[in-house]
């Protein structure tokens, strides 16, 4: 499963009543409308997450990320849970250490 962090501004859509929310890309296309009943607690914990501790990387780095991931897949012809981890370890090492 892929996984979107979303900042502090975007979180804000979420304040308050609940309503749908449409994502767009950064054309304009409309990619997603979620619509679900969320209960305060959910909301609260969207708030909890965005408000903990812990490394942010914004879209450009996930996808340069994931591009970097699925270079070596393809070079590799696959790889497990353990070899995705590890890939991924390094890669951040390198990255930080750049």
């Amino acid at each position: 499963m892929k996984t979107i962090t979303l900042t502090h501004e975007q979180m804000r859509v979420f304040d308050g009543p609940w309503e749908p929310v449409t994502f767009h890309d950064p054309e304009g296309n409309v990619l997603a409308t979620i619509d679900p009943p969320m209960s305060a607690e959910q909301r609260e914990a969207f708030r909890r997450i965005a408000n903990s501790p812990g490394p942010r990387y914004s879209g450009e780095q996930v996808q340069a990320m994931l591009l970097a991931l699925e270079s070596e897949w393809e070079k590799s012809g696959g790889m497990d849970e353990r070899g995705v981890q590890a890939f991924v370890e390094e890669w951040r090492s390198r990255r930080e250490s750049a």
